[in-house]
């Protein structure tokens, strides 16, 4: 996808080094390398050949990865770049879609190893949706909880009935942003849920967090990661309730010393169950912070301080 118009749980840029790790007929990358001085342009073998015929220059772009598994199955595979500095990063711009007991299923492979099939890390979208969840190895079909096993690859999907305990997960939250996805996942990650609205949810047995998640408002959006949230345990038959959003903290450090008040630029916001909101974009600014005199009861200093 030239234009990305996914809405994935996180996402993840990495450094371009020697190339793409998408394995080939040719090799186990697709090679690229920064080029001109302070590696103004990045040069990329796009079709798998050996040769780094594709140039990409400016702040970013998009390449089309086209050549053969060693099998004989196309691959196509495509990749957004950013600069950064001296060196490039890369994310994944493609998708692996198909059906699955007559409903469509997409899989995005979040991290850009190549693989489809990293539980806790791509990610899936069940329907014709534009909001992924992580890769999970349950799922919720139909209202039916049911196992699912990807191959590497991608191109192989296989669904088994679940037959373990299973209790709900009640969601919601409170933000006068638009919710895209919020993932609540088990305590190993390979198990997770999405949700783009309130409601509930039957899931196995266990222990449940925020894991990642999307909120836009406008031209912003801010990340959801688990931060300081306890799990909460979803008993045989029980509901388990996981509310977030709210009022916003902001937590920060600060010295005082000599009457010098010093604050660290560091800032984490935090949500009502310790969920933690990051990646904001555009880079937020803090809250305004103001100093007091505690005897006269009034401010004497005030300032913001940017926030990545």
């Amino acid at each position: 996808m030239s234009r990305w118009n996914l809405a994935t749980p996180t996402e993840v840029w990495s450094k371009v080094g020697g190339g793409i790790p998408v394995p080939h007929e040719k090799g186990d990358r697709f090679l690229a390398h920064p080029d001109g001085p302070d590696g103004i342009f990045l040069m990329v073998d796009r079709d798998g050949d050996g040769d780094v015929d594709s140039k990409v220059k400016g702040v970013g772009g998009f390449v089309a990865l086209r050549s053969k598994t060693k099998d004989g199955k196309d691959v196509h595979y495509g990749v957004r770049f950013r600069k950064a500095g001296s060196d490039w990063e890369y994310a994944c711009s493609s998708t692996m879609t198909g059906k699955i007991a007559g409903l469509p299923i997409t899989l995005i492979d979040i991290d850009g190893n190549g693989r489809w099939n990293d539980y806790g890390v791509d990610g899936l979208i069940l329907g014709k949706g534009k909001n992924a969840g992580f890769l999970s190895k349950v799922i919720s079909l139909r209202d039916e909880l049911m196992n699912l096993e990807v191959s590497e690859d991608g191109t192989d999907v296989k669904l088994t009935p679940f037959e373990g305990e299973t209790g709900e997960v009640e969601f919601s939250i409170e933000s006068r942003g638009r919710l895209a996805v919020a993932t609540v996942s088990d305590l190993t990650g390979k198990v997770s849920f999405a949700f783009e609205k309130n409601g509930k949810q039957v899931v196995p047995v266990g222990k449940y967090a925020i894991t990642g998640g999307l909120l836009t408002k406008g031209k912003e959006q801010a990340r959801l990661a688990t931060g300081k949230m306890r799990s909460v345990t979803v008993a045989s038959g029980k509901v388990a309730k996981i509310e977030i959003g709210g009022s916003v903290t902001a937590d920060f450090r600060y010295e005082l010393a000599d009457g010098k008040l010093t604050v660290k630029p560091e800032i984490h916001y935090y949500g009502q169950s310790g969920e933690e909101y990051v990646e904001w974009l555009p880079d937020n600014k803090s809250p305004k912070i103001t100093v007091f005199d505690s005897r006269k009861k009034r401010p004497v200093e005030s300032g913001r301080f940017a926030s990545c």
